[in-house]
């Protein structure tokens, strides 16, 4: 599953994720790569299942 969207640069804050079964993840964008080789398909959440999807993305 692919979610793309842009994030604000200023790196602060952090990114919450939340699955559909209730998986919850909360990620300090600092961490998050921006750039580099690495950046190109950055995964934040590993679902557990093929069926899961990702309800909601907050950032705080």
């Amino acid at each position: 599953m692919v979610y793309p969207k842009k994030l604000p640069s200023t790196k602060k804050g952090d990114l919450i994720l939340i699955s559909a079964k209730g998986q919850v993840i909360r990620i300090q964008l600092a961490t998050v790569p921006l750039l580099g080789r690495s950046t190109q398909g950055v995964r934040l959440m590993r679902l557990k299942s093929a069926d899961d999807l990702l309800a909601q993305v907050a950032l705080v």
